[in-house]
């Protein structure tokens, strides 16, 4: 039964990891990088506006990632 659990957390730790990752990739560049030198640094950048709502589940899905973690390092 314990070995059921331990698969069972293994496998959610992948799915909240690959959330991760997709999260992380969905946020827009923070610097402006090479393009302020021509005044075109914002031409392409998504509104802020849904930046917030993004981060706090970012947040909270690497949130749930680092219990996991411990959880699988305390009784793994």
């Amino acid at each position: 039964m314990t070995e059921f659990f331990k698969g069972a957390i293994l496998l959610f730790e992948v799915g909240v990891a690959i959330l991760l990752i997709v999260l992380v990739l969905l946020h827009g560049p923070k610097g402006e990088g090479l393009g302020s030198i021509g005044g075109e640094a914002r031409l392409f950048t998504s509104p802020q506006g849904s930046a917030s709502g993004l981060t706090k589940i970012t947040a909270y899905v690497a949130g749930v990632f680092i219990v996991l973690a411990l959880l699988m390092g305390i009784f793994w």
